[in-house]
């Protein structure tokens, strides 16, 4: 099986010349190195109304063909989910964070013995957080923490 290239700016300016001149569609073809059923397809595709072909009104078409919208930009239900879940997953990451500083500091707030003073210096606007009270504590409003599984559900350990 044979590879696709799409016709070139210079294959359509070359088809416009041959043709005008009085070749064939197979002699333009071969002319080019395409299949003549390639030369034909876009000899239709793209005509005038006269019938006659313009490279540059074909090639005009091409590109206009090719400017598709994404996806996302045409099915606005599947933007909505990927924002969605965009969301969750940022959340998940901040969940992992409060985690990670509720391991690190315990349910009393005194660090485990063997951690840095560093390892506990989780700032939120220049302050030091102190101890890990909470999602409030860490700036998280409560319909944020509301959607955040409990830290306590599952141990998480800091990373070595």
């Amino acid at each position: 099986m044979g590879f696709y290239r799409h016709l070139t700016r210079e294959d359509r300016e070359e088809i416009a010349v041959l043709r005008a001149t009085g070749h064939s569609m197979r002699a333009v073809a071969a002319a080019i190195g395409r299949a003549a059923s390639t030369i034909s397809r876009e000899l239709k595709r793209n005509a005038l109304d006269t019938g006659r072909y313009s490279a540059q009104v074909a090639d005009g078409a091409y590109m206009a063909r090719r400017q598709r919208p994404a996806l996302l930009e045409r099915d606005r239900r599947l933007a909505g989910f990927v924002r969605d879940m965009r969301h969750r997953i940022e959340l998940a990451h901040l969940h992992d964070e409060v985690g990670r500083v509720v391991a690190l500091v315990g349910a009393d707030g005194d660090a485990p013995s063997g951690v840095a003073g560093d390892a506990l210096e989780h700032r939120k606007g220049g302050e030091p957080l102190g101890r890990a009270g909470g999602p409030r504590q860490l700036g998280i409003d409560d319909e944020t923490a509301a959607v955040l599984p409990s830290t306590r559900a599952r141990p998480i350990h800091p990373p070595p």
